[in-house]
């Protein structure tokens, strides 16, 4: 079953259409909602007919947004479904920016500047974003540029748009905020959006626009318009509450609009600590250069203030321009309509609803427990779902049941699986459904993912930013030259006129090799031994052509060694252990963790080799802290299922009272 078929399963909620009628009802301005536990709440936003106002969801943490916009983007897809975090990766008192924050902020504000009065944007946030001013819809117009195909625009005038917005030029885009131009393609990496875009100019028309993926610049999606935003910070003069900016229209969602208020002045009382910091190590340090003299007291004192300050803010901080406080937030957002999912003290909301949800218990891996709660609520006419993001973890619970001693099918305990899952189940008593899902069954961790960790997350660009940290002298290899040290990134112009970006390598006798910073792939850094300096080659000798032939020709030699080894290991016969029992499948999902593709997929490969009759010989190789004791934990448990002992080897003390606890906690 699709998670979209729950949207039309809950939209016949009375409830639900309760709720409905109240937004349509433009006369209602305050709604209260009870009762509504786990994922319930954001179930009922999606099952909700389109309203014709942005909904703006205001949870009690970041946290907690977190896991709400993940429930909406499960149930609604990402297109309409917003995210609006701090701009800032921890605290705002710490000053730490974070671009890919940045970028969903902005797409944010670029969405609601330019909604038309049709469909529902659904916009997820928490206080401490709240908290931080935005640039104003003046400023926001003046720097938005909007490109639609088939328009008549120019491409020069598009790179001094970029240009006069604060784009960087580059040669390869890689990082928000920067534009490259190459024959009739401009790539440009806005604040608006995840993805860069690549924007094809037949003449003065712009013929096509894509997005494309960093790490392979292969575009993915065909678009017809795009807004291209540069950085947008609260350090701009002209800045807003969030609130000026938003529609009429919006409808404010949230568990307690007071308790948001509180947040927010604590983020404005914290920004105004900072703020006397680093007023304070400027007065200090004004006062240190008129006297010329201090006491040494005074000296390390202002030093400790200079350094704090550092930490704290690594750009002047003008709070009055970043923060508001907690009565603009109220006076603010007075005006919008609201609903409260909570009834604090002293609200008394024009239309009152209440819902009868009940949450999924703590089932802690008791499948007795599990099977007998589900045959309850069987026997008291509640339909089963049950919720998850994997296939295999729906079956591996149907043959968990189907195995039981107390024989699950044989009683019939069927239940619809979901392909998706939420952050938290619950049983809705007025529907009678149950919606559980997998990882709590399980006692598994749920993660939810931003759009921003994608934006966070560049191959190509990490790889620009380690060339970016070599050191001039460093060693590094041309596939096609050889060794040769690394002369550092310069520009080279171009037979057209323009300047490339390439980079220097210096080899025997000072010969040098310029290489495209696109042709990356062709070079890499030395690793030999520890010490001992490699020799530079030479060129055009072609002592590196001949190193490459006789290398080539010994990796032969091991090879046919290894295909003689190999030939007659397939020829031997090997113990063919049983497939996987229940108990095995027990194992696998309560693992606290989702697998990842490459773990489970080491898993099923290790599992296939020790079920064939023949010697199993097979590595698996993977960083610290990405799951390899767990693939030997389950190739362990299948062995002891079928009367083998296992050992277990490792190379220290440590390691070895590791992986017993390890194993203990796990069998």
């Amino acid at each position: 079953m699709e998670i979209k078929d729950l949207i039309a399963l809950y939209a016949r909620h009375s409830q639900v259409k309760a709720l409905s009628r109240a937004l349509q009802n433009e006369s209602v301005r305050s709604i209260g909602l009870g009762g509504l536990q786990a994922s319930a709440a954001p179930l009922a936003f999606a099952a909700l007919p389109q309203v014709p106002s942005p909904l703006l969801f205001i949870l009690r943490d970041a946290e907690e947004a977190g896991y709400f916009y993940q429930d909406l983007v499960q149930l609604l897809g990402e297109r309409d479904v917003l995210f609006f975090p701090s701009s800032f990766r921890r605290a705002v008192k710490f000053g730490q920016r974070d671009a890919a924050s940045e970028i969903l902020r902005t797409e944010v504000l670029a969405r609601v500047s330019a909604w038309n009065g049709q469909g529902t944007l659904y916009i997820v946030t928490c206080p401490e974003a709240l908290a931080e001013r935005v640039v104003s819809d003046k400023t926001l117009e003046e720097n938005t540029l909007e490109l639609h195909v088939g328009e008549e625009l120019g491409l020069e005038f598009v790179a001094q748009t970029l240009m006069s917005f604060g784009f960087v030029r580059t040669d390869y885009v890689y990082e928000p905020g920067q534009f490259a131009v190459r024959g009739s393609l401009v790539d440009v990496f806005s604040y608006s959006c995840e993805f860069p875009y690549r924007i094809d100019f037949f003449g003065d028309e712009v013929d096509s626009i894509r997005t494309f993926e960093i790490e392979t610049q292969l575009s993915r999606d065909r678009l017809t318009q795009v807004t291209l935003v540069p950085q947008l910070t609260a350090t701009e003069k002209d800045t807003v509450p969030l609130s000026a900016l938003l529609p009429d229209a919006t409808v404010l969602v949230a568990y307690d609009l007071a308790y948001v208020a509180e947040c927010v002045g604590r983020v404005w009382q914290e920004g105004f600590a900072q703020q006397a910091i680093i007023e304070k190590s400027e007065e200090l340090r004004v006062k240190s250069q008129e006297s010329r003299v201090k006491s040494q007291e005074s000296r390390v004192k202002s030093q400790e203030l200079r350094v704090k300050s550092e930490e704290l803010n690594h750009s002047s901080l003008n709070k009055d321009l970043l923060l508001i406080d907690a009565p603009t937030f109220e006076q603010g957002f007075a005006p919008f309509r609201r609903v409260e999912m909570s009834h604090p003290a002293g609200s008394k909301p024009q239309v009152s609803l209440r819902f009868d949800i009940t949450a999924q218990p703590l089932f802690h891996k008791n499948f007795d427990f599990v099977e007998k709660t589900l045959n309850d609520y069987r026997a008291h006419g509640y339909n089963l779902y049950i919720l998850a993001d994997s296939k295999k973890q729906t079956d591996r619970l149907k043959a968990i049941f189907e195995a039981s001693p107390s024989g699950g099918a044989e009683s019939g305990l069927p239940f619809v699986p979901v392909n998706k899952t939420l952050h938290a189940g619950f049983a809705d008593n007025t529907l009678k459904v149950c919606l559980f899902t997998d990882h709590q069954i399980f006692d598994r961790f749920h993660k939810y993912s931003l759009r921003s960790e994608r934006a966070r997350s560049g191959k190509v660009a990490l790889s620009l930013k380690e060339l970016k940290e070599f050191e001039v002298g460093d060693y590094v290899v041309h596939v096609d030259h050889g060794i040769g040290r690394f002369g550092g990134l310069v520009r080279v112009p171009q037979a057209d006129g323009s300047m490339q970006e390439m980079i220097r390598i210096t080899y025997e006798h000072d010969d040098v090799v310029f290489v495209s910073i696109h042709a990356l792939h062709k070079v890499s850094k030395y690793k030999g031994k520890e010490g001992e300096p490699p020799r530079i080659s030479r060129l055009g000798t072609g002592a590196w052509e001949r190193m490459k032939e006789r290398t080539k020709a010994k990796i032969k030699d091991i090879a046919r060694d290894l295909i003689l080894l190999y030939s007659r290991r397939r020829a031997e016969k090997g113990f063919r252990f049983s497939p996987d029992s229940y108990m095995q499948h027990e194992l696998e999902a309560s693992f606290l963790y989702e697998d990842t593709p490459d773990q489970l997929k080491a898993t099923n490969d290790v599992k296939a080799d020790m079920e064939r009759a023949r010697p199993m010989d097979r590595l698996v190789c993977g960083d610290v802290g990405f799951g390899k004791t767990e693939v030997a934990v389950r190739a362990a448990f299948k062995a002891a299922a079928d009367s083998k002992q296992v050992a277990v080897m490792v190379p220290t003390t440590v390691l070895a009272y590791q992986h017993f606890h390890t194993f203990s906690d796990r069998l």
